[in-house]
């Protein structure tokens, strides 16, 4: 049996941009992360 590792990165964020760490601030995605996040959510579940 063969297994499936997959490496996931978060959704697109606004302040991703301004190449500076972030920390482990919780920040919310922005509309193209949230649709990232849904298209992952669509792969996953095959």
């Amino acid at each position: 049996m063969s297994r499936k590792i997959y490496l996931i990165r978060h959704g697109k964020i606004n302040v991703g941009n301004e190449k500076r760490y972030i920390g482990i601030t919780d920040i919310p995605l922005n509309e193209e992360g949230t649709l990232q996040v849904l298209k992952l959510k669509s792969f996953l579940k095959k």
